[in-house]
């Protein structure tokens, strides 16, 4: 073949066969192309090697010699070499092993099934009805189809994408109402929460202290025997304070001293009991500065 391939042909642009696929459907596809180029036989041999490769292409490289006639010659050595890959032929009976899963859609099921049914040659209409609706997963179309006795694929596929439409738009309604559903309230939190807020703010004392010019502030309690004036919830029966001559004595401490133009003003401090005898007790005095209280 020494014929030369016409300078403006171009190759097909195809996927490479590399021997491991259908040798049938390679040449198929490749004589599809061809057609509309009209070219000579001698260009469709040259132009056939350039979509050959691996196993396919060492295949040609190691023919004799002159082997080679024509394209119809190249195809049959070509097909004759590479059959074992053919894919091996299907027949009615394989659409009864294509069943519809437990949780698989009715588009999936019917997406395989509509493939599957290609796969085969010259596959009867009463026989693709009949595997469609003995592998369907029971549920409200297998009931709906199996009372209507289709006649043709047409009559099967029409109501299944109804079907297919109301399964899809129910699984988005419940996928809606998961994504936008709230979580229920859990009062056992919520009530541990506010007390930790209680907790965690600042307690007022409830004694206010006005300032005073002095530089002590007294306030003196005299403590009796007679222990039934004091109230049982008294904070300071614990202590030691029942005796006939022991006072107690309330004693500012750590207090502010400031400054001001009205003269010098004592802010802040604690008030602290002192237990004192009855000779070191400040004197009673009536004033802004000492108070005694018996």
């Amino acid at each position: 073949m020494k014929a030369k391939v016409p300078k403006d042909f171009k190759a097909p642009d195809m996927t490479p066969y590399n021997g491991t696929s259908d040798p049938s459907h390679h040449l198929s596809n490749f004589r599809s192309r061809m057609y509309l180029t009209d070219a000579s036989d001698v260009t469709h041999c040259k132009a056939f090697t350039t979509t050959l490769t691996k196993t396919a292409i060492k295949w040609f490289d190691n023919l004799p010699p002159r082997l080679i006639t024509n394209f119809g010659n190249l195809a049959k050595k070509f097909l004759a070499r590479f059959s074992i890959q053919k894919d091996k032929a299907r027949h009615a009976p394989s659409l009864l092993a294509i069943k519809q899963g437990d949780r698989e859609s009715l588009r999936s099921y019917m997406k395989r099934f509509n493939k599957a049914c290609l796969d085969i040659q010259n596959l009867p209409t009463e026989a693709a009805i009949m595997g469609l609706i003995n592998d369907l997963r029971e549920g409200p179309f297998s009931h709906s189809i199996s009372k209507k006795h289709p006649t043709s694929l047409n009559e099967v596929q029409e109501p299944a994408e109804k079907y297919i439409n109301m399964e899809e738009n129910s699984r988005l309604g419940e996928t809606s109402k998961t994504e936008f559903s709230y979580p229920p309230r859990n009062k056992d939190k919520e009530s541990r929460k506010t007390e930790e807020q209680l907790t965690e703010k600042p307690i007022k004392s409830s004694l206010n202290f006005s300032s005073s010019r002095s530089s002590r502030h007294h306030i003196v309690v005299k403590a009796t025997d007679d222990s039934s004036n004091l109230s049982g919830d008294d904070p300071f029966r614990s202590f030691p304070w029942f005796q006939s001559d022991s006072e107690i004595q309330w004693v500012h401490e750590d207090r502010i001293t400031l400054f001001t133009a009205d003269g010098l003003v004592q802010i802040g401090g604690s008030i602290t009991p002192r237990h004192v005898s009855s000779s070191d007790v400040v004197p009673k005095t009536i004033g802004k500065d000492r108070m005694l209280l018996k």
